[in-house]
């Protein structure tokens, strides 16, 4: 006799908001108190939350990413090279692999030297990028006349 499922149709909505807070993979089963297996085996089965998912990591990497700033901006140099080894295992930046990685790193460089508004529009226009978010301009007074 098979033990019920506890998967519940909230679960992807609650992945996208933990993920986004930056929670991992063994963050979000140990919270559902499921088993790693149930959980990869759930990501196969379950497309909606297969989705989310694929749309938390880049959430969790930009959270991540933010938090490098704060540490760079603090100038902690001891947490931040324990950051730099977390985003290698994490998020695969390593020097010994593609452009992608170098791309990430060097937007650490620029985006420390930026105001809070670039940050965010730098973040905006990733989220675009990565289909994760859609933003439509809004028409002016002005272009609705045109």
């Amino acid at each position: 006799m098979s033990r019920p499922t506890v998967y519940r149709e909230q679960m992807p909505n609650e992945m996208l908001e933990m993920m986004a807070n930056g929670a991992k993979d063994s963050w979000i089963y140990a919270k559902w108190n499921i088993s790693k297996e149930t959980f990869y085996t759930w990501l196969k089965e379950k497309p909606e939350l297969k989705e989310a998912h694929e749309k938390g990591l880049a959430l969790c990497e930009v959270w991540w990413e933010q938090k490098g700033l704060e540490l760079m901006s603090n100038q902690d140099n001891k947490a931040f090279n324990y950051w730099i080894a977390f985003m290698n295992r994490k998020f695969g930046w390593n020097k010994n692999s593609d452009s992608q990685t170098n791309i990430n790193i060097q937007n650490m460089n620029v985006l420390n030297a930026q105001t809070r508004d670039e940050r965010l529009e730098f973040i905006k226009n990733k989220l675009q990028e990565l289909d994760i978010i859609n933003i439509t301009p809004q028409l002016t007074d002005e272009s609705k006349q045109s």
